[in-house]
C-alpha cells in the first residue's frame, strides 16, 4: 500500500475515532448542544446567510450575550465570521440532511448542526495534526519522535477537548491554519510562485481575522532559515525581488476581511470596528504571567503539564535559530505577555488555557526536539519517558471526560481543583 494511501486511511480512522468520542459528549450540553455562548457567536453567520437571510430579529440562544445592536433590531456578535467560513461545508451538509429527511432546516439549533460542527472540527483537527507531523518529519527526520509528539499533543493536552467537546470555538481552526502555514513556509522560499504568495495571503488573512493576536505567527516565515546576521540581508533581497508578489498577496487578505467589514457596516454604519468594546489589554504594566501558567483557574501547565517539555526544549533551539526555534520562542513569549495582559486573563470557560491551542503547531517543534534526544538515550530514559507520557495521557483524558463548565467560575481555587481531582481520580484517596 502506498504511503499516501496509508496516510489517508489513518486520517480517516482518526477522524472517525474523534467523531465517535465527541458524539458521546453531545448529550452533556443543553438545547444548542455545541452551539452556544462564544461558539454561537461564530456560528450565527451561517444561519443568517443560508437560512434567515438577515440578522434582523434573528433567533439566538444566548440572548444576554448577543443582543440587538443599539438603535437597531439586528443581532450583534463581536466575533468574526472566520470560524463560520470553515464550518460552512459541514453546516450545508447538515442542512441538506435535514431537507432529505423532511425536517425543518430552519431549526438551526437542532442536533444535526451540532453533529456537522463536530465532524468539521474532527476533520480540521486531524488535518492540523497531519501537517504538524509532516513539518516535524521534515525538520527532524525521526518518525518515532514525530509520531510521539503528535500523539502527545492530541492525548496529553487540551487539544482533544477543543476537537471533540468544544468544536464550535475558534481554536481548532487556528490550529489547522497555523499548522498549514508552518508546513508551507519552506516551500514559500523554495518556489516563491504567485500561487504560494496568494495562498499564504489567504491563510494569514483568516488566521488574523479569527484571532488578531495570532498576527505574531508572521514571525515564523519572516525568520525561517535565518542562522546569522548575514542571512537577514539575503532575506531582505528575497522580498525586494518578489515585491510585486508580496504586494499582490495583500489582495486575498483584503478579500478575506471584506465580508467582515460589510457586516460591521450593515450593523453599525462603519466599515471598521473594534467589536470588543471596552474589553482590552488593561494589564500591560502588571501581566499575570504566573496565573496564566499555574493558576487552578485554567492555568496552562496545570491542565496540560506535559507541555512543560516544550518550554524545556525551547532554549536549546534559540541559539543559531535551530529548527526556527528563535521565532517559536518570540511568538510564545509575546503571546504569553498578551494573554496575561488581557482583561479576563483566564479567558472564561475553558479546559486549561485555551488560547495556547492555536500555537501548538509551533510548540510541537521544541517538544519534538526533546523527544528525539530522549529516544536517542538508553533504555532507562525511554522507559521513564513512556511512563511520564502515559500518566500525562491518563490525566488529560480523564479531565476531558469529567469536565464541566461550572468549574471555570471566577472564584475557582485550589480547593475546587482538588474536588476535580478527587472526582476524576478517586483511587488516589484525596
Amino acid at each position: 500500500m502506498k504511503s499516501t494511501t496509508k496516510t489517508a486511511l489513518y486520517c480517516i480512522l482518526l477522524i472517525a475515532a474523534c467523531y465517535i468520542f465527541g458524539s458521546s459528549l453531545v448529550g452533556n450540553k443543553h438545547q444548542g448542544h455545541y452551539i452556544w455562548s462564544d461558539a454561537e457567536g461564530y456560528y450565527m453567520y451561517l444561519p443568517a446567510v443560508f437560512v434567515t437571510g438577515t440578522f434582523h430579529k434573528m433567533p439566538v440562544l444566548s440572548k444576554n450575550q448577543f443582543p440587538f445592536y443599539p438603535g437597531t433590531e439586528k443581532i450583534f456578535t463581536k466575533y468574526s465570521y472566520g470560524v463560520a467560513f470553515f464550518e460552512m461545508p459541514f453546516f450545508l451538509l447538515a442542512y441538506l440532511s435535514r431537507v432529505i429527511q423532511g425536517y425543518n432546516p430552519g431549526h438551526f439549533f437542532a442536533g444535526d448542526y451540532s453533529v456537522g460542527m463536530l465532524l468539521g472540527a474532527c476533520v480540521y483537527g486531524v488535518l492540523g495534526l497531519l501537517f504538524m507531523y509532516k513539518s516535524l518529519l521534515r525538520e527532524y527526520k525521526s518518525k518515532n519522535a514525530d509520531l510521539l509528539t503528535c500523539a502527545s499533543f492530541l492525548l496529553g493536552t487540551n487539544l482533544l477537548h477543543y476537537i471533540t467537546a468544544a468544536p464550535g470555538m475558534s481554536h481548532i481552526y487556528s490550529f489547522f491554519l497555523i499548522s498549514l502555514i508552518v508546513y508551507l513556509t519552506p516551500r514559500f522560499y523554495e518556489r516563491a510562485t504567485w500561487g504560494i504568495f496568494l495562498g499564504m495571503g489567504f491563510l494569514f488573512g483568516f488566521v488574523i481575522l479569527i484571532r488578531p493576536t495570532n498576527i505574531l505567527v508572521v514571525l515564523y516565515p519572516l525568520l525561517y532559515g535565518i542562522k546569522k546576521w548575514q542571512d537577514i540581508r539575503g532575506r531582505w533581497q528575497f522580498y525586494q525581488s518578489h515585491f510585486l508578489k508580496l504586494l499582490v498577496a495583500l489582495l486575498p487578505v483584503f478579500l478575506v476581511w471584506l465580508p467582515q467589514m460589510y457586516y460591521w457596516k450593515y450593523i453599525t454604519g462603519d466599515w471598521i470596528l473594534y467589536s470588543y468594546g471596552e474589553e482590552g489589554f488593561n494589564r500591560w504594566k502588571n501581566p499575570v504571567i504566573l496565573q496564566v501558567l499555574f493558576s487552578p483557574l485554567n492555568g496552562w501547565l496545570i491542565y496540560s503539564p506535559i507541555l512543560a517539555l516544550s518550554m524545556i526544549g525551547m532554549p536549546f533551539l534559540i541559539k543559531g535559530n535551530r529548527q526556527n526555534g528563535l521565532s517559536v520562542f518570540l511568538i510564545f513569549m509575546v503571546s504569553l505577555y498578551l494573554f496575561a495582559s488581557w482583561w479576563m486573563w483566564y479567558f472564561g470557560g475553558s479546559l486549561g488555557y485555551r488560547s495556547f491551542v492555536d500555537l501548538y503547531p509551533l510548540l510541537a517543534i521544541p517538544f519534538c526536539f526533546l523527544m528525539k534526544k530522549i529516544l536517542e538515550m538508553g533504555a532507562w530514559a525511554k522507559g521513564a519517558l513512556f511512563v511520564l507520557l502515559a500518566l500525562a495521557f491518563i490525566y488529560s483524558i480523564r479531565l476531558h471526560t469529567i469536565y464541566s463548565w461550572k468549574w471555570s467560575e471566577r472564584d475557582f481555587d485550589w480547593e475546587k481543583y482538588r474536588e476535580v481531582i478527587r472526582e476524576g481520580f478517586p483511587f488516589l484517596g484525596l
